[in-house]
């Protein structure tokens, strides 16, 4: 199958939840259309790893405008990327890609994780299939 697939997205969205199973408690996000958690900072480097092994490339601020344009645009979508917040992508040749938005919280405390897939041209209906898909295999 093309990397592209929906398949390899649904590979990983179960990777992410057998991941996580027992640690996060998640809730859909219908702001940015994924699911979202938070997480104490204490759990920061445990939660960073999970992630690192199913979204294969990250940005931070001062990575992101060496970042290819598909990747630019996603995290514009987003709001851009303050120097404590993180982007975790899969692979930047897929239509659609996982994004993994981490935002630590004003309290110091606190971070959260949202995982939504994105395509730069996918249609409404790509875009709710997905969606669809990450909220089941997150059982919301």
């Amino acid at each position: 199958m093309p990397e592209s697939s929906g398949a390899d997205l649904n590979n990983i969205y179960k990777g992410l939840v057998d991941a996580f199973s027992d640690t996060l408690a998640w809730e859909w996000d219908d702001r940015f259309g994924g699911v979202l958690a938070a997480f104490k900072v204490s759990e920061k480097d445990r939660v960073q790893s999970i992630i690192n092994k199913q979204l294969s490339q990250i940005w931070e601020s001062s990575s992101i405008d060496d970042a290819p344009e598909n990747i630019g645009n996603a995290i514009q979508n987003f709001g851009g990327l303050n120097p404590s917040q993180l982007l975790f992508t899969t692979s930047q040749t897929q239509e659609v890609m996982l994004l993994g938005l981490w935002w630590p919280w004003g309290n110091g405390e606190t971070i959260s994780i949202r995982f939504v897939p994105y395509g730069v041209n996918s249609s409404d209906a790509e875009k709710e299939s997905m969606q669809a898909k990450l909220k089941a295999c997150f059982g919301l």
